[in-house]
C-alpha cells in the first residue's frame, strides 16, 4: 500500500492572519430607561463591593445589562 493522501479526508489548510477578518467591537446599542437605571444600580453595587446585590441584579430582568458591566462584576471576589 502506498502512503498517498486519503481521498475521503479533506486536506488541511492553514490560514494566514492576513486572510482572517479583524475583530470588531460589539456595536453599542441604546439602552432603555429601565436598563439605564439598572446600569447605575450595578455600577453602585460594584463600587461598594455589594455581592448579594450584584447576584440579585444579575439574576433579574436584563441580567447585568452589558458585557462591560458583566466583566466589571466578575472581577469582584469576596475577601
Amino acid at each position: 500500500m502506498s502512503s498517498s493522501t486519503n481521498p475521503s479526508r479533506p486536506s488541511s489548510r492553514s490560514v494566514s492572519s492576513n486572510s482572517v477578518p479583524s475583530r470588531r467591537a460589539t456595536p453599542v446599542l441604546e439602552l432603555s430607561p429601565a436598563e439605564k437605571e439598572k446600569e447605575a444600580l450595578i455600577a453602585a453595587a460594584c463600587e461598594e463591593l455589594d455581592l448579594p446585590t450584584l447576584v440579585q441584579l444579575a439574576t433579574s430582568t436584563y441580567g447585568l445589562v452589558s458585557d462591560s458591566l458583566r466583566r466589571t462584576a466578575c472581577m469582584l471576589s469576596p475577601e
